[in-house]
């Protein structure tokens, strides 16, 4: 079976199908990784979860995925909008809370890309990899950022993207510029998990997904 983004893209399509609404980055991870395992079968693939790939590095790779031919490093980010939404799901309802300032969460998405190419260009196994994010957020995709604040570069914009994002802190861990090698085709899908009439309307709680492919 071929490992690629439609193959990913059909696992999250699944998630939405059985109203999967995830509570934190690490179910999404453990489920997504469960499920590509089911997928996969017989495949002799392997999944590994916060694996590392570079030898006494202190940073972890999400999910990766090892085939006999190759191995796919894949980083997830689930953030949630910056307020409480309530959503009733088969009369169930879920409350929601922030994960955190969405400025920190686009840098540490463009890093992620930033380093599956580092891998890419290291590995000769490593031919490709995969970021993912899930949000309602709606800051992320750029609505309602001004143009000329400080990190309305950093928006995770349909479209093309840039190859270079600039520093978010003059410290700390975000205090470095993004330099990347190659421009990626951005484009957000809803992820309708079939939240019912008594879900609290607000204007983040509408979830979308990206999966970027890296190569």
């Amino acid at each position: 079976m071929e490992i690629d983004k439609a193959f990913l893209n059909e696992i999250i399509n699944s998630f939405a199908d059985d109203h999967i609404l995830f509570y934190n980055e690490a179910q999404f991870q453990f489920d997504l990784a469960w499920r590509i395992r089911e997928r996969l079968g017989n495949d002799n693939a392997k999944i590994w979860l916060e694996k590392r790939m570079i030898e006494n590095e202190s940073q972890y790779t999400d999910i990766v995925i090892e085939t006999s031919e190759q191995l796919i490093p894949v980083e997830l980010k689930y953030k949630l909008a910056d307020v409480k939404t309530s959503y009733s799901r088969q009369g169930e309802i879920i409350n929601m809370s922030s994960q955190g300032a969405a400025d920190n969460g686009c840098y540490d998405f463009w890093k992620d890309v930033e380093r599956i190419e580092y891998l890419i260009s290291k590995y000769e196994n490593v031919h490709k990899g995969y970021a993912i994010i899930i949000t309602n957020y709606s800051l992320y995709w750029g609505d309602g950022v001004k143009e000329n604040s400080r990190w309305s570069d950093l928006c995770i914009k349909d479209g093309n993207s840039k190859r270079d994002y600039g520093a978010l802190t003059s410290t700390g861990e975000r205090h470095t510029d993004i330099k990347l090698k190659n421009s990626y085709s951005i484009k957000w899908q809803d992820y309708n998990a079939g939240f019912d009439d008594n879900t609290k309307k607000t204007k983040d709680h509408q979830f979308k997904y990206l999966i970027v492919e890296i190569k």
